[in-house]
């Protein structure tokens, strides 16, 4: 797993270019959250170049968080075939998910927003899949 944070769409958008770079196939966990320290307006979505991820390499993205719909919705609007996409709530649930759609050897791209990235790591963490971070050297 690659665990990106995507805050804005700038942020977003850079991940995105970064990991076209990658020639291997594309699996995602998206995570949108509207909590008051993610800012409660997420519509910056909008402004993020998802289309440049509809392309073949392309395998899922499981949408999580608050607006798992948002960004679903999003990714429909950007060409991405919707079944490639799946809406799975709470965030444990949408990783075990992902893990169970990818192949050996595939990497999950996991690409939350600032309380969604608290969430899923705690959520590994918990899993004893990572440490958290006050206990990694």
């Amino acid at each position: 797993c690659i665990l990106l944070l995507a805050k804005n769409p700038v942020g977003f958008s850079i991940n995105i270019d970064t990991l076209k770079r990658d020639k291997r196939k594309k699996n995602f966990l998206l995570i949108l959250n509207d909590n008051l320290a993610d800012g409660t307006d997420t519509s910056w979505i909008w402004d993020v170049d998802f289309e440049s991820l509809n392309e073949e390499n392309f395998r899922f993205a499981v949408c999580a968080g608050i607006r798992a719909e948002d960004i679903a919705l999003r990714l429909k609007y950007a060409g991405i075939p919707t079944s490639k996409l799946e809406v799975i709530n709470p965030i444990g649930k949408a990783f075990e998910k992902a893990i169970s759609l990818m192949d050996k050897g595939e990497v999950l791209y996991i690409l939350p927003n600032y309380t969604a990235m608290l969430n899923i790591r705690a959520y590994l963490a918990k899993e004893g899949i990572l440490k958290d971070f006050w206990m990694m050297k």
